[in-house]
């Protein structure tokens, strides 16, 4: 028998289910100059896996030890901040002076990019944060919830191409008064990578219009990779507290990653935060 693992799709209780999968033969494997006959008559036992010689020795009687590693830093750590988990069926948001809503396909993207997990009962609690000015931002996935919801204009269609793109891109800073760009010198350009199909941003012409009246644009793309109206990256509202972007910039938070530039707008986002405070 052959044993695999995979990551299930979310299950009801929206935490993502691990399924163990056993894939048999369903008939001995004879060479093929080999009868049948004699094949049924053949024995065979199990290799164990995996073989002894790739096995890790420990020294005779020495007590087993289970490996250790460094825990990893969170992107917002890097940046100076701490960061709490909160999950997504109920609707206490903690103690923390910003709300980030993170990227990563919620609920397999079926029905459309953040259709679904803009029901999710957290997601009043961060209506109302939003509505009484806490900073809220939302990342890639997290972008296409908060227009889902409403926080924020527009909308998120297929990449120009029909591709699914995931590299590094070039951003412009266009405005400093919102949250996550608080006190960043406009026309900055910050390296900071791309991981979606569905990052087109869209919007109606009238509502474009008052967008860019309103300096809601909060970053463009230089080379504009997946055909966004006018360019745009990121969009904050009026009050400039909710802001959406599809670039990941904690994915851009160590130089090991290949740029730092991310820590830029993670540092502003906790200005504005500690501002508000």
């Amino acid at each position: 028998a052959i044993s695999a693992w995979r990551a299930g799709a979310p299950s009801a209780s929206g935490v993502a289910c691990v399924s163990r999968i056993s894939l048999r033969a369903s008939a001995p494997i004879r060479p093929r100059n080999m009868s049948a006959s004699s094949a049924a008559t053949t024995t065979t036992r199990a290799s164990p896996w995996p073989p002894r010689c790739l096995r890790k020795q420990r020294p005779r009687g020495a007590a087993p030890t289970r490996p250790t590693r460094p825990r990893r830093r969170a992107p917002v750590e890097r940046a100076g901040g701490s960061a709490e988990w909160v999950w997504r069926a109920g609707t206490w948001l903690g103690q923390s002076g910003a709300i980030v809503i993170a990227g990563g396909f919620a609920h397999g993207d079926y029905l459309r990019p953040g259709a679904i997990a803009r029901f999710s009962p957290v997601m009043e609690s961060v209506t109302k944060a939003a509505a009484d000015g806490m900073p809220v931002v939302g990342v890639c996935n997290g972008f296409q919830v908060l227009t889902e919801a409403g926080l924020l204009p527009g909308a998120l269609q297929k990449n120009a191409g029909l591709s699914f793109l995931c590299q590094e891109t070039t951003l412009r800073v266009e405005t400093n008064r919102a949250s996550l760009t608080s006190g960043v010198t406009v026309g900055m350009e910050l390296r900071i990578p791309i991981n979606h199909f569905e990052g087109n941003y869209t919007v109606e012409p009238d509502t474009l219009a008052e967008i860019l009246a309103n300096d809601q644009v909060v970053v463009r793309y230089v080379d504009n990779p997946n055909g966004s109206i006018d360019s745009i990256a990121g969009v904050c509202t009026t009050a400039g507290n909710v802001v959406g972007l599809m670039p990941h910039p904690e994915r851009a938070s160590d130089a090991l990653l290949g740029s730092a530039d991310g820590l830029v707008l993670l540092r502003a986002l906790l200005s504005a935060s500690a501002a508000r405070r």
